[in-house]
C-alpha cells in the first residue's frame, strides 16, 4: 500500500503482488481514485487530506500576507529614512553621509506609485551597510536603471561618460547625477533637473566646478559662453524652444566632437543644427559655438566688439556730458535772470 505523505504527496502504490499499481502526481491526489483504493478508510484519509490542505493554504496564504505591497514598503522604509533630523556624516571616503528622504517627493517622483525601495536597493537589516566604492556606486546603480531603461542605457553605454567611469573616473556622472535619486521627474515636468528650463544648470554642476574641470581638463566658462549667446538669452527670458545642451551634446550618448558619430562633429553640425533651422549649411556653423573672443583667437570679433563698446561707452558719455552742460547753463541763465530782477526792483525804488 502507498504510503501518504502530509506535504500532498504518495509514494508508488504497490499491488498484493508488489508490482507498482500507480503513482499520484506532486500536483495532488485525485479524490475519486483516493476513495476507491481506500475505501475502508476513504472518509478518514479525506477528512486528513482536507485539513492537511486547508493547513498548507493557511501557511501559504500567511506567508504571503508578510510580505509587503510596494505602497506599504515604502511605508516601512520611510519610518527610519524619512525622520527628521536624520542625516548621518560619512563613516568614510567610501562611505557616503546618508541623508532624509523627503516622503512628498517621492510620492511626486516618476517611480512614487510605480517602485517599491527594493526594486532599486538591496533590503537590510540595519547597520552596519556594506561600504561600496564610488565607482561601485555609479556603476551598478547605472546597470541597475538599464533594466527598465534598456533603450536608455544602450546609449549612455555609448557615451564618453559611461567610457570614462569604465576607465575609472569617478567624475563621471551616472543616472542619478543628472536625474536625481528619489525626487526624478518627467523631463516635461517644468521642475524636472533635465527638463529644458533647467538641463544648462544639471550640466553645469559638473562642467563649471572648477575642481572637476582641473582634473579632467576640460574647457572653461561654457555656461557664461552659452548665456551670452542668443540661445542662452531666449531660454532664460522664457523661450524653452531655444537650443540648450542636450539639443546639441545630445542626452544620454553624450560623445565627443572628435567622434565621427557625434552631433558635434564638424560635419555633423550642419545636420544637428538644421533640427531647429532647416536649410543650414555648412556656412550656417562655421564661427566658433562656445565663443570667446581674444586677440588671439577670433580676432576680428574681438576687436570689432571693443571698438563697438568704445563707440557706445563715447557716444553715451557724450550725451550725458551734453546734458551736463546744458543743465548747467540753464541755472547759470536762471540765476543770472533772478539777479538782474532784484536788481531793477531795486533800481525801481
Amino acid at each position: 500500500m502507498g504510503t501518504f505523505l502530509p506535504c500532498g504527496r504518495m509514494s508508488m502504490c504497490q499491488g498484493s503482488n508488489g508490482n507498482n499499481v500507480s503513482e499520484v502526481a506532486e500536483t495532488g491526489v485525485d479524490s475519486a481514485v483516493f476513495a476507491k483504493r481506500f475505501s475502508n478508510r476513504g472518509l478518514v484519509g479525506f477528512c486528513y487530506f482536507s485539513v492537511v490542505l486547508l493547513l498548507a493554504g493557511l501557511i501559504a496564504g500567511g506567508s504571503r500576507a508578510q510580505e509587503p505591497a510596494p505602497q506599504s514598503e515604502v511605508a516601512f522604509c520611510l519610518k527610519c529614512h524619512a525622520a527628521p533630523g536624520l542625516r548621518r556624516p560619512p563613516v568614510s571616503a567610501k562611505k557616503p553621509p546618508l541623508k532624509r528622504i523627503d516622503p512628498r517627493e517621492f510620492a511626486a517622483s516618476a517611480h512614487g506609485k510605480l517602485l517599491s525601495c527594493t526594486d532599486c536597493h538591496k533590503p537590510h537589516a540595519g547597520e552596519p551597510l556594506p561600504a561600496v566604492s564610488r565607482w561601485t556606486a555609479k556603476t551598478s546603480m547605472s546597470a541597475k536603471c538599464s533594466n527598465c531603461h534598456v533603450k536608455e542605457g544602450e546609449q549612455y553605454r555609448q557615451s564618453i561618460h559611461w567610457k570614462a567611469l569604465q576607465a575609472g573616473n569617478t567624475d563621471s556622472p551616472a543616472c542619478f547625477n543628472c536625474h536625481g535619486e528619489h525626487s526624478i521627474t518627467s523631463p516635461r515636468r517644468a521642475d524636472s533637473r533635465v527638463s529644458p528650463a533647467h538641463v544648462t544648470e544639471t550640466c553645469s554642476s559638473c562642467h563649471e566646478n572648477t575642481a572637476i574641470q582641473q582634473r579632467n581638463d576640460l574647457p572653461k566658462a561654457r555656461l557664461a559662453t552659452y548665456r551670452e549667446s542668443y540661445h542662452g538669452i531666449a531660454n532664460r527670458f522664457g523661450q524653452l524652444e531655444a537650443a540648450n545642451c542636450a539639443s546639441c551634446h545630445g542626452y544620454h550618448d553624450v560623445k565627443p566632437s572628435s567622434d565621427p558619430t557625434s552631433p558635434i562633429n564638424k560635419r555633423n553640425l550642419p545636420k544637428t543644427c538644421g533640427r531647429c533651422h532647416p536649410g543650414a549649411t555648412e556656412n550656417f556653423a562655421k564661427g566658433t559655438i562656445h565663443l570667446q573672443p581674444s586677440p588671439t583667437e577670433d580676432a576680428i570679433v574681438y576687436w570689432v566688439r571693443l571698438i563697438y563698446r568704445v563707440f557706445v561707452f563715447t557716444v553715451i558719455a557724450s550725451l550725458c556730458g551734453l546734458m551736463v552742460l546744458d543743465l548747467f547753463a540753464r541755472l547759470r541763465t536762471a540765476l543770472r535772470g533772478s539777479t538782474l530782477h532784484g536788481e531793477n526792483r531795486e533800481n525801481e525804488q
